[in-house]
Parts: C-alpha cells; structure tokens; sequence
C-alpha cells in the first residue's frame, strides 16, 4: 500500500458547521487549513438543526439571563452580517427561509418572565407580537396564550452548505466512515496523524466532530474534557395537504 504524506498548518477533523465555518475562515487568512470528514458534509447535527439560528433566547426561559445565553446571543448578527456579505465569510448566495422565528406560550407568561423579555436584556431580540399582527394560527379565538417574535433567521442548510465548501473545497478530504485515526506525538506535542494510507503533519489539531470527538478523545487517550452528551430532540410539523401548508 502506498503511503501519502501531507503537510499542512491545521488540520480540522469534523465538517459539521463549526468545522467548515473554521476550515474556511483559515484559510481565507492564509492559514493552510486541512479538512477531515468520514461521512457526509453536514450528516450530524448541522442538518438535524433545520437552519435554525439559535441566539440564546430558550436558555432564558426561566427568566434568568443565563451565561449560555449571554455566550451565543451574537450569534444572530453574525451570520446576518454574513449572509449580507459583510462577516467573516461571504454568505450572500445562501437561502433564507425565515427572517424571525415565533415562540409562543399556551399559558399567559408569568410576569417575572414578562418583564424580563421586556428589559433591556432581550428588548433588541424579542417582541412580543400583537394579536392582530399574529399569523391566522395565532388569531384564532382557540388560541389564549402569548406571541413573541425572535431576531433568529432560519436558513436553507443545503445552500448553506454548497456555499461554504465551494471556495476551499480542494482543502477538503473524505475518509472512509470506518476510519482508524492513529496519531504520533514528541513528546507532549501532536506532530501528525493517520488516517488509512494518508499521514498529516500539521503544527495544530482541531475537533470539530460533534459526537463523533468521543472516539477521537479516546484515540488520543484524553479524558478531560469529558464528552458532553446532549441529544438534540425537535419536532417538525408538516401539512398532509400540499395545497394548504401551516401558515
């Protein structure tokens, strides 16, 4: 078997969103940045999040301002700055299904919750919505609870996803899905890793996996940080009937 010897600045393990995000972003730096995937860009929880730009806002349900919360509340603008070709990628080709999303209450919001979305703190990203401007759904004299509207976009995750791996996708290798990635270290620093018949040298690993970083600790026999388990659980609700789709 004939071995393939690479030489690179960073390699990226993952080609979820945050590894295609990294993977572009460096190399628009002039940062030789090299891709791993061994299965389908985007397979995990990039397309199970159905374009959903989250900002935060769930993680302040409880009236609290979480850090979680405070973490990922720019998230929004960014990728709207780059969906309008002014972020750190060029985004503007990539389709938006949504500008907003709605959050609805089937129970009146207690009134700790309710001043909370009203303070400073959330004014910018949420507002409440007057019955009468609520879609037809949220008019109906059945529904008594409240309507709020989220600054949180919802993309087109297979347009997101040509147009983010069109630039660098020569950058970019596919492995196969039962890859063994057997790594050589000196002393404490990772100089390259494995994968098949193709070694890589490069000055920085990074894993962008998603769950699959679990086995990749463990290949790397590091035990802390620990693997995070958090299954993403959504519901997707869709009209049977073509001709009259959920407003």
């Amino acid at each position: 078997m004939t071995q393939t010897t690479l030489h690179t600045d960073i390699v990226i393990i993952g080609a979820g969103i945050a590894g295609l995000w990294l993977h572009h972003r460096l190399n628009d730096m002039g940062i030789h940045a090299l891709l791993i995937e061994n299965g389908q860009i985007g397979q995990g929880q990039t397309l199970s999040s159905q374009g959903i730009i989250h900002g935060g806002s769930k993680y302040a349900l409880n009236g609290v301002l979480s850090k979680a919360a405070q973490v990922i509340s720019t998230m929004p603008a960014r990728w709207k700055n780059a969906l309008n070709g002014e972020g750190d990628i060029d985004l503007r080709d990539v389709k938006k299904l949504a500008d907003h999303q709605l959050l609805w209450s089937k129970d009146k919001l207690s009134s700790k919750m309710v001043s909370f979305f009203a303070s400073k703190a959330l004014s910018s990203r949420m507002q409440r919505v007057d019955k009468r401007d609520a879609p037809a759904l949220f008019q109906d004299a059945g529904f008594k609870g409240t309507l709020y509207q989220l600054d949180e976009p919802v993309l087109d995750i297979p347009s997101l996803l040509k147009k983010i791996t069109a630039k660098w996708r020569s950058r970019m290798l596919s492995v196969p899905s039962n890859s063994q990635y057997q790594w050589q270290r000196s002393g404490q620093q990772l100089e390259s890793v494995q994968v098949g018949d193709i070694t890589i040298h490069a000055q920085q690993f990074v894993l962008t996996a998603g769950e699959g970083n679990e086995v990749l600790l463990q290949s790397l026999s590091i035990k802390q940080p620990s693997m995070q388990r958090r299954p993403l659980q959504m519901v997707l609700c869709k009209s049977q009937n073509p001709n009259q789709p959920l407003p």
